[in-house]
């Protein structure tokens, strides 16, 4: 056991063992002095923090001993791995939800009917996911997924890296193919196999076999294709351009007109392209003019244009006899007649 350690020793170190000191602790160091360091040290001191709190140094060494089904699994990120997912078991939305409501507080009875606002999913919908990669242990039984992920709201990891490594396991065979096993991260959340980055990969692998893997021929390969994703990579203030947005216009859109002088095809049909002539426009008001019913309202202009004086004469004479029939035949003639005839004082 390592001996305490007291303020004077920590005055006898300088800046940078101050800095180690504490940083091995996971306590933020930029900024001090060493008159404040010296302080922050002892006070850790005192609480006795832990090494490493993180779990972030023995990370590699935990992967190194995977064991599942009695069974020693090697490393994840040392399979050769493929892109081609026809062989994956069937996994679907059940199998995160059944995996995440032991790892995540977020996931409860109301959490899951929201599951598409939280962070991890949107991480999938908004194509953080940069990579996914299978490979198939046919002797242990298992699939691992192999993922790459891009954190949210910074370019770069704490490590510097771009993206956060990142494999799960789901079972092969029995009754519960498909369930997931275990998963690992190596972003500071991950060691418990339950961030955000992990839920992202497997809902892109959840997207592509009961989505997109619909599509595909079951000879072809069934490819994980990466979605696309926004440019939302942070630039320098002087790169910014900002401009005015336009005001919408409500002047009404300008349209060609065509008149019907310009119009080259003809429309009608091929019996109505030949204007009639004289006599036919004749013979039509004669007919017209025979008519037993009320006299058309166009008749007198008709016969002024198309009807001589003999013809008009004839016209003329056989609607007013057709209207006077019917003054004798219609209703209300006969209910006068019917009044005359029981009334006759009055009408005379």
């Amino acid at each position: 056991m390592a001996e305490k350690k007291n303020k004077s020793d920590f005055n006898a170190m300088n800046v940078a063992e101050l800095k180690k000191y504490l940083q091995e602790r996971g306590v933020s160091v930029s900024g001090h002095l060493k008159t404040t360091l010296v302080e922050i040290a002892s006070a850790v001191e005192r609480m006795v923090l832990p090494v490493d709190p993180n779990f972030e140094k023995d990370q590699t060494s935990d992967d190194d001993k995977l064991i599942i089904h009695d069974m020693l699994i090697p490393n994840p990120f040392s399979l050769k791995t493929v892109n081609n997912f026809n062989s994956s078991p069937p996994f679907g939305l059940y199998d995160i939800f059944n995996y995440f409501i032991y790892h995540s507080t977020d996931y409860d009875k109301q959490g899951l009917a929201a599951y598409k606002s939280f962070e991890d999913y949107r991480l999938f919908d908004d194509g953080y996911v940069e990579s996914l990669l299978t490979a198939q242990l046919n002797q242990e039984g298992v699939h691992v997924y192999v993922a790459k992920v891009r954190p949210f709201m910074k370019i770069k990891t704490d490590e510097g890296k771009e993206h956060y490594d990142l494999w799960f396991i789901l079972e092969g065979r029995g009754t519960n193919r498909g369930s997931v096993l275990q998963a690992r991260c190596k972003c500071k959340g991950g060691r418990d196999g339950g961030c955000k980055h992990i839920m992202a990969a497997m809902y892109a692998l959840e997207d592509l076999i009961n989505s997109r893997g619909k599509d595909s021929v079951t000879s072809a390969p069934c490819i994980w294709v990466k979605r696309p994703r926004a440019n939302t990579q942070a630039c320098e203030v002087k790169n910014l351009v900002i401009k005015k947005g336009k005001k919408p216009s409500y002047e009404k859109r300008k349209r060609k007109k065509t008149f019907s002088q310009n119009i080259e095809k003809d429309v009608r049909a091929p019996e109505d392209t030949n204007p009639p002539n004289e006599k036919y426009l004749r013979r039509f008001t004669q007919k017209m003019s025979q008519l037993k019913t009320d006299t058309p309202v166009i008749l007198p202009l008709f016969k002024k244009l198309y009807c001589n004086s003999e013809v008009d004469t004839d016209i003329h004479e056989e609607p007013a006899k057709s209207s006077d029939n019917k003054a004798e035949t219609g209703i209300m003639n006969t209910k006068l007649r019917e009044v005359m005839s029981n009334h006759p004082i009055y009408f005379h």
